[in-house]
């Protein structure tokens, strides 16, 4: 695969970082599926009706996604994928780049604000938001008594852009 793009693909994370997230999460490998691609698309390809599933979203940014990803949302797009969110019954989060439209959109959901490190040319602190149909505790852990009960029944549908 060919480099293209003005930032080299290592320069927006912690290599170190990386590893010791991925282990952890290892410990969860038969109850992930992975699914890359359009999120709309791939929630409405799966038979969820009758599956306890949670989903973790993560949209191309809405401010900088044009320059930062081969294929960004349009704001049709990002609207879309806040309509088919607030139509499903499962759990879900994603997280956005704050930007007032994205607040916009996801005004009647539950919202907390964080704080993350780009690492570009100069690396700095963002403004993010992640967004759920469930309410958050304070530390950003969902209430427990929304979540499914057992891990074994959960699958979680993580979707990227294509």
């Amino acid at each position: 695969m060919e480099q293209n793009s003005n930032y080299m693909i290592n320069c927006r994370f912690n290599k170190k970082e990386i590893i010791t997230s991925i282990k952890m999460i290892s410990q969860y490998r038969k109850h992930i599926e992975v699914i890359f691609g359009d999120a709309v698309n791939n929630i409405n390809r799966l038979d969820v009706q009758d599956k306890e599933l949670f989903f973790f979203i993560d949209p191309p940014y809405y401010k900088q996604g044009p320059k930062l990803y081969r294929y960004s949302y349009t704001v049709a797009d990002h609207l879309n994928l806040s309509i088919v969110l607030k139509s499903i019954k499962h759990p879900y989060f994603l997280t956005y780049d704050k930007h007032h439209v994205i607040e916009y959109l996801y005004k009647d959901q539950y919202m907390q604000q964080f704080q993350n490190r780009y690492s570009t040319k100069i690396p700095k602190m963002g403004n993010e938001l992640l967004i759920s149909n469930r309410e958050f505790l304070n530390d950003g852990a969902f209430i427990e008594d929304t979540m499914p009960r057992s891990h074994d029944d959960v699958h979680g549908a993580f979707s990227t852009p294509p």
